[in-house]
């Protein structure tokens, strides 16, 4: 440790160091040759009768890893950040984060290099490395940026670089750090110090104060150097101590005091620019990159001599090409997006104000103005593009623009994706799971799940992906959806739905083996349900059984009851009885009456069926016969030609017919001459007929036989 500025007299012992407001040592240098724990603590140094300086923290380390930073980090600063690890253990590939997010991945590099510090630059900074093999170690540690330290200026009045003897210039130290007053200045020429003092004048100039004046603040850095020319010639070309883009500016030649000057001729690169004329200055109304030249100029003094000199003019940058930065370096969905346009002034140009303007994809979306920052709230993927910033003096004379730089929005975790096992019955549990990735640009952020059916919360956020039902209910049907968020981001994403149906689970179906059951038959009840085999594993209902509402099986897994039947013992009405594996849900079947059967029961059964069955064979043949007779009677068929072969009388029909307008009684009885044999055929003549009495025909006409008597 060293103990930079203050004011000291004489050697080392002017240097006083402590440690936790004790001291510990005396000397510039403070040097731990082996350090450890116990050397942790908070530094200072003291000079006398100097001030102490602000505290420093070390910190000494037992761990596999550390990860180093600067003590101090400036704006402006190029840093190394350096995740190291023990001394004779070997170093693997090394992964860097800041603010829980990677910024480089697996790696070779222990270093992580920081070419321009700024306020972005701040944040929790963590590295992990492989030690050993496949042991993974990590540190972090928080990084601050303090205000750039402002480097001092040196500024000329009269503001040219060159005078004559006898003439006085005051140089001024503009900017920097200061505490107190101007001791706190220190002026140096050619390295060494000649003023304290925020100004230092030269009188009356000779040429021994030619040479190179810097100026330095405490404890703030020094300047860069300023060239300062003394002549004792007749004529000198004075130019600006600093030329810079865009300046407006008078080249003048000046002629020694207490002479006459005449005309002037101005040239550059010995070209005349301006020839002879009663003006001794050259203006340049706008400073550019072609400025730059070697200048020259002639005078005529006191009308006797022209007399001329020369002087280089360089033209230096006003401000560097900028560079757009974004905070954080990477962006997320939702995010707050923060666009930086960043450029530098030089020291003599602090106070130039500069205006700043945002592009994407080369179209404006922040117009020019002295903010130099955009900031984008809630960014969304559509927000992704090329960015690009630009930087421009308030009268516009210089304006940079920065490179193309790519902003993709990402992510920060997958879109969200709910899924179920199965099916699900009344009693079932129920599991669903909300499956997200998170980025791996993000460390040691945990996702947080919550769970909605029809849209109203179920599981309120958490960091389990999964909702549990111990025992589903009808109820419990409907739309589900899940959604993620991580605490680092305001993005939510939910899940598309998913509808699940729970099934009633319904009443059991109670089956006895065999139907007819013996006396010392081995007999099985079985407890049937709507579930498949594979759906009753998952479900795992468990049964009972019931002989005239008494329970004969608890609850178990299996669904069959087995018992060798016994007549008295066993006759009975029977149920089943199924409940889920929480018993939240339970279910009895229709009753089922089991009468037993002997042996003489059963033969008696067997003979009275098979009485039964022959009485309705018998029944049923006689039943066939009378029908078959009866159709006959009904439709006779017509005699044919063959008919005529018989004898008469057996197949003369025979009709009495009785016609008389007598009292009943008068009728003749039936054994009277009044019977009429006829035999009728249908003739194959037309309606026509004939009619004879007792005598029989062959021929196809209609016989009729009829007495009347009245």
């Amino acid at each position: 440790m060293t103990c930079y500025g203050g004011s000291t007299t004489g050697g080392g012992l002017n240097y006083i160091w402590y440690k936790d407001n004790s001291t510990v040592h005396n000397g510039k240098s403070y040097t731990i040759q082996s350090a450890e724990i116990l050397h942790s603590g908070s530094y200072r140094c003291q000079t006398r009768p100097g001030e102490i300086s602000d505290p420093a923290g070390l910190d000494v380390s037992d761990g596999r890893v550390i990860l180093q930073t600067p003590l101090y980090v400036y704006e402006g600063d190029e840093i190394n950040i350096r995740c190291h690890h023990r001394p004779r253990y070997p170093g693997g590939p090394t992964r860097f984060y800041k603010d829980n997010r990677v910024i480089r991945d697996w790696t070779d590099t222990a270093e992580y290099y920081i070419g321009n510090v700024d306020g972005t630059t701040a944040g929790t900074y963590r590295c992990e490395k492989q030690i050993s093999g496949p042991y993974i170690y990590g540190d972090e540690v928080s990084v601050s940026v303090e205000g750039a330290a402002i480097r001092p200026a040196v500024t000329f009045s009269p503001n040219y670089k060159k005078i004559f003897t006898t003439e006085s210039i005051t140089m001024s130290c503009d900017g920097g750090s200061t505490i107190g007053g101007g001791s706190n200045y220190i002026w140096y020429k050619d390295y060494s110090p000649v003023h304290n003092g925020k100004s230092y004048t030269i009188q009356s100039a000779g040429t021994s104060d030619s040479g190179s004046y810097r100026c330095q603040t405490r404890p703030g850095e020094i300047s860069d150097p300023a060239r300062l020319d003394v002549s004792d010639g007749w004529v000198i070309l004075q130019t600006p101590l600093y030329v810079y883009e865009g300046d407006k500016i008078n080249i003048r030649c000046h002629h020694r005091p207490g002479y006459s000057g005449g005309p002037t001729r101005f040239y550059k690169d010995n070209r005349f620019i301006a020839d002879w004329t009663d003006n001794a200055e050259y203006y340049i109304g706008h400073v550019d990159r072609t400025t730059a030249g070697t200048y020259g100029c002639e005078k005529d003094i006191s009308g006797q001599n022209i007399h001329y000199d020369v002087a280089s003019v360089s033209v230096e940058e006003l401000f560097m090409i900028p560079t757009i930065n974004m905070t954080p370096n990477l962006i997320f969905a939702n995010d707050n997006l923060s666009l930086s346009c960043e450029t530098r002034l030089p020291p003599a140009r602090q106070n130039r104000q500069l205006r700043s303007a945002f592009y994407r994809e080369g179209r404006i979306v922040q117009d020019f103005s002295i903010n130099d920052i955009y900031k984008v709230y809630n960014v969304q993927l559509e927000h992704s593009g090329k960015y690009s910033c630009a930087v421009e003096t308030t009268d516009g004379r210089v304006r940079k623009r920065s490179a193309e730089r790519l902003l993709q929005i990402e992510e920060p975790f997958s879109h969200p994706n709910i899924t179920v096992t199965s099916e699900f019955y009344e009693g079932d549990p129920m599991i669903l799971t909300c499956d997200s990735t998170l980025s791996p640009h993000i460390y040691h952020t945990g996702l947080q799940f919550a769970f909605y059916r029809d849209g109203r919360e179920v599981q309120g956020f958490n960091l389990s992906n999964k909702y549990e039902v111990q025992s589903v209910q009808q109820k419990d049907s409907g739309n589900y959806t899940c959604e993620v968020k991580i605490s680092s981001n305001t993005a939510v994403r939910r899940s598309y739905g998913i509808y699940i149906h729970i099934q009633e689970l319904s009443a059991p179906k109670l089956k006895v083996f065999p139907e007819l059951v013996n006396e010392g038959d081995n007999m099985t009840l079985t407890c049937e349900t709507n579930l498949t085999k594979h759906k009753q594993n998952a479900t795992k209902l468990r049964y009972a059984f019931y002989r005239n509402d008494v329970k004969i099986q608890g609850f178990n897994s299996s669904n069959k009851y087995e018992v060798q039947f016994n007549q008295e013992k066993n006759v009975g009405t029977y149920t089943c009885e199924i409940q889920t594996s929480t018993g939240r849900v339970k279910k009895r079947s229709q009753e089922l009456p089991i009468e037993g059967q002997n042996d003489s029961s059963l033969t008696t059964i067997l003979l009275v069926s098979l009485g039964l069955l022959l009485i309705i064979v018998i029944i049923s043949i006689v039943l066939c016969i009378y029908y078959q007779r009866r159709s006959s009677n009904n439709n006779p068929q017509p005699p044919t030609d063959a008919d005529h072969d018989y004898s008469p009388e057996g197949e003369v029909s025979y009709a009495v017919l009785a016609m008389s307008s007598r009292p009943q009684s008068q009728l003749p009885k039936d054994n009277e001459s009044n019977v009429v044999y006829a035999k009728v055929k249908k003739s194959k003549a037309n309606g026509q007929v004939k009619s004879s009495q007792g005598t029989s025909d062959t021929s196809t006409d209609i016989y009729q036989n009829i007495s009347s008597n009245r």
